[in-house]
């Protein structure tokens, strides 16, 4: 796989002008996060000041005549100015209009003219610094200058006046060049496999168990009874959610006092294909003597019986788990026991949720809970393996479940990108994007949404993402608690994301069998989208490959 990585050029410099009526600003730049033609970029403009600018002063950074622009609907909330006086820098209040406390924002043009307060003036030897672009002091600003779309180098030039006119000067130039392309070739790697339940030793009786996995991406995964069988010869098919990452199947005939091995094997939309097994290994216990366990009175406490059962006898009390924390306000909270559906419980209005299993034999048990919101929308798993012992109550508390996730407009480029979803009441859900490519994920942008009632909303600004592949995922933070991410929103902005597990039903019975192969070939050699399982442009051998991993008969 190859990842493109732009590297640019930009020489920034200051030229102070001076002129017998104004003084000279002082070591003038003008720093632009991109020197690409026609690209948004942000500005630092920073100087020091000669003379002191009065309340009510001016500060102008005019660009060179037809050369910068600003995108429209840049206002105040797009700027930020601070100031230092020897010491760190220092905020100063914005709005539309200048007032008795906070400074104001008038455009002309590219020209950006920055008004002081009637109150706090700027001294002599005060350095300024604005940010024009990617302001985050305030209102959270989403505009951008634009840079000239020919090569060559730019002057902006600065000013400051009083009520007797000009009283300093100077200006920065700006060189804007073409960005350099520089190739790495990564080598392709298959899916990594993790969180395999059950293991360990689970209670006797359960004949039937439900295996589980996690991947890292989307894929499609198979295993075997034996070791060392190749993916495309392994029996065993896994069922998929969230995003192809989450694999699960019922398997049965399981006996007591027996180990049981299952070996997984993935492949992923790009065909890198595991040649290693990973083992999901468990151990039923053996069959319990008849009266073993029972039941404790209200009060009672320790080893022994009750009834005719004397104390010191081989009679133990059975053990109880309870399960709280926090979850999307209203949602089904389901816990599963060694792979199996235990319980559901409802979280509150606020989100609190809570639930116990009882009459447990002594031994070790994988407990593991997600939430399904009101959309149908589920939560990342939490997992947590327990030895419990006879006759104890055993309480895991405080747990939090990440967000639920989901796109509410299809994405499209240079158009804003609509996430929602559900989560804790009163938290603050960080939404992560990160562009996928190849087999490299890079964060583009993380933003803040907060909630009241669970419902949130969160709009990725279209300025922010190219076209490619995007990973989105959530997380919740309530206080010093952060919740793990969400299962993953994979989208394709520009393109198509690429298939998961399912996509190869084309006709959406159900099955992946004669009926969507024939589809397929009536569709060989074209770009048709439904066909175009790797989204590579052509119908072809490789998505032949990836109709017959998914192929149900």
């Amino acid at each position: 796989m190859r990842a493109l990585f732009a590297v640019f050029c930009v020489i920034i410099f200051g030229i102070a002008l001076s002129t017998t009526r104004a003084g000279a600003l002082l070591v003038v730049s003008d720093l632009v996060s991109t020197s690409a033609p026609s690209a948004t970029s942000t500005h630092i403009v920073t100087f020091t000041l000669t003379s002191p600018i009065p309340p009510s002063g001016v500060v102008r950074i005019v660009p060179e005549g037809g050369a910068f622009t600003l995108q429209s609907g840049f206002d105040y909330t797009d700027v930020d100015v601070e100031v230092s006086s020897g010491g760190p820098f220092t905020q100063r209040e914005l709005s539309a209009s200048a007032g008795t406390s906070t400074d104001g924002i008038s455009l002309s043009g590219g020209t950006v003219i920055i008004v002081l307060n009637s109150t706090t003036g700027l001294a002599a030897g005060d350095r300024v610094r604005i940010t024009l672009g990617n302001a985050s002091y305030g209102a959270l600003g989403n505009r951008f200058p634009v840079n000239p779309a020919g090569i060559g180098s730019y002057r902006v030039s600065l000013a400051t006046e009083g009520g007797s006119g000009v009283l300093d000067n100077g200006a920065a130039m700006i060189a804007i060049v073409q960005p350099v392309a520089v190739t790495v070739q990564q080598a392709p790697q298959p899916p990594t496999r993790v969180n395999g339940l059950p293991s360990g030793t689970i209670s006797a009786g359960n004949s039937v168990i439900q295996l589980s996995l996690e991947t890292n991406e989307a894929a499609t995964c198979r295993y075997a009874t034996t070791t060392g069988v190749a993916y495309a010869s392994m029996p065993g098919v896994f069922s998929s959610a969230n995003a192809g990452t989450l694999f699960f199947t019922t398997v049965s005939g399981h006996v007591n006092s027996t180990t049981y091995n299952y070996y997984v094997r993935c492949v992923d939309t790009s065909l890198n294909v595991n040649t290693d097994d990973y083992a999901i290994t468990f151990t039923l216990a053996p069959t319990p003597v008849s009266n073993t366990s029972i039941a404790s009175e209200s009060g009672s406490t320790g080893n022994g019986g009750v009834g005719p059962f004397p104390d010191g006898s081989s009679v133990l009390y059975l053990a109880g788990f309870e399960l709280s924390g926090w979850a999307p306000s209203g949602s089904t909270v389901t816990i599963l026991k060694d792979g199996v559906v235990a319980r559901t419980a409802q979280a509150s209005s606020d989100g609190l949720f809570e639930t116990t299993i009882d009459r447990l034999e002594r031994g070790v048990y994988t407990f593991a809970a997600y939430a399904r919101d009101s959309g149908g929308r589920t939560t990342a798993s939490y997992t947590t393996t327990l030895t419990l012992e006879s006759g104890t109550n055993n309480r895991v508390s405080d747990i939090l479940l990440s967000p639920t996730l989901g796109a509410i407009t299809e994405p499209q480029l240079g158009k804003d990108l609509s996430l929602t979803g559900e989560s804790i009441p009163g938290s603050t859900v960080r939404v992560i994007v990160w562009r996928k490519i190849g087999s490299l994920l890079s964060q583009v942008s993380a933003t803040n949404a907060s909630t009241t009632d669970g419902q949130w909303r969160e709009t990725v600004p279209g300025s922010r993402i190219s076209d490619g592949s995007y990973v989105i995922q959530a997380r919740g933070e309530v206080e010093d608690k952060v919740s793990p991410l969400s299962p993953p929103l994979i989208l394709g902005l520009g393109e198509r994301a690429p298939s998961t597990t399912g996509s190869t039903d084309i006709n959406g019975d159900g099955k992946v069998n004669l009926t969507d192969f024939s589809i397929m070939l009536s569709a060989w050699l074209t770009s048709d989208a439904e066909s175009d399982f790797n989204a590579d442009g052509t119908v072809n051998l490789a998505d032949f490959s990836i109709l017959l991993f998914n192929w149900t008969g």
